[in-house]
C-alpha cells in the first residue's frame, strides 16, 4: 500500500515524483518529525536568531513555550545537531522535514550540516518549502521552479535526503492541526499508512515540541519512541 497520513499531525502538499515512499524504514514505513533550524545564539552566530529576551538563569525565553532542555542552542551547531539526531534515532523517528524559507537564508545555510549529522544516524531529512515568493501565479511558478531546482541540485543528492523509489521528496507548507494522542497514535497505526507526520521536533514558538524541556523532561520523546516503534514494527 502507497499511503501516506498525517491522522492530525500536519496537512501538506508533498513533492514525491515518484508514487510512494521507499522502504527506508521497517515495512516501508516512516515517522518524520518537522524540524525547524531557524535557531541561534551568539555563541556560534554572533546574535540571536528567533530566540527573544532569554534569561537562562531562570529558565524562560519571551517568545517560547517552554524552555529547552538544551538551552537556547543554535541549529548551526554540530554538536547540537549531533545530539538532536541521535536523541531523535532513538526514538524510533526515521527522518527531519527541515523548515526551508528560501535560498541563503539560515535556514539553508543550516541543512548542509543537518544532512551531514543524519547520515551518521540512518536518518532521512527532507525540506519543508514554506514560502513561494512573487505576486502572480507566473512569477510564483517562475520562483518555485528555482527553489526546487536549487534543493534537489544543491542537496537531493545526498545520501541522506529523503526518497521515493530513489527520487528526492520535498514537501510544500499546508496548514498545521495539532499533535497526536496516544489514541490518535493508535488511530494512524490502525490505518496501516507508510508513514506518520509530526509537528513538530522543536516549533518552541508554539509549543508544539517533542524535543525535551525543563518542563516536561523526555516525556514527550519518550512517549513517542514507543509508540514510533509499534508503527515502524506493525506487520502488515
Amino acid at each position: 500500500m502507497c499511503l501516506g497520513t498525517d491522522v492530525g499531525f500536519l496537512l501538506s502538499v508533498v513533492v514525491v515524483f515518484s508514487a510512494c515512499l521507499a522502504p527506508q524504514a521497517a515495512n516501508g514505513r516512516q515517522v518524520l518529525a518537522v524540524y525547524y533550524g531557524w535557531w541561534g545564539n551568539p555563541a556560534v552566530s554572533g546574535g540571536w536568531v528567533h530566540w527573544k529576551d532569554v534569561d537562562p538563569a531562570n529558565e524562560r525565553i519571551a517568545n517560547s513555550a517552554h524552555f529547552p532542555a538544551y538551552g537556547a542552542y543554535d541549529s548551526h551547531d554540530p554538536a547540537l545537531l549531533e545530539r538532536q539526531t541521535a536523541a531523535a534515532d532513538g526514538a524510533g523517528i526515521t527522518g527531519f522535514i527541515a523548515s526551508w524559507w528560501g535560498q541563503g537564508t539560515f535556514e539553508d545555510k543550516g541543512m548542509a550540516p543537518l544532512l551531514a549529522a543524519a547520515g551518521k544516524h540512518g536518518l532521512s531529512v527532507s525540506a519543508y518549502y514554506e514560502k513561494i515568493a512573487g505576486d502572480d501565479p507566473a512569477s510564483r511558478k517562475k520562483a518555485a521552479v528555482a527553489d526546487l531546482d536549487y534543493l534537489l541540485s544543491r542537496y537531493g543528492q545526498d545520501k541522506a535526503w529523503l526518497r521515493a523509489e530513489g527520487r528526492p521528496v520535498v514537501f510544500v507548507y499546508g496548514r498545521a492541526l495539532g499533535a497526536l494522542s496516544p489514541a490518535e497514535w493508535q488511530e494512524a497505526i490502525a490505518a496501516a499508512p507508510d508513514y506518520v507526520l509530526i509537528t513538530s521536533w522543536n516549533e518552541w514558538h508554539e509549543g508544539s515540541e517533542i524535543e525535551p524541556s525543563t518542563e516536561y523532561g523526555s516525556l514527550l520523546l519518550d512517549e513517542t519512541a514507543v509508540l514510533s516503534r509499534e508503527f515502524l514494527h506493525k506487520p502488515q
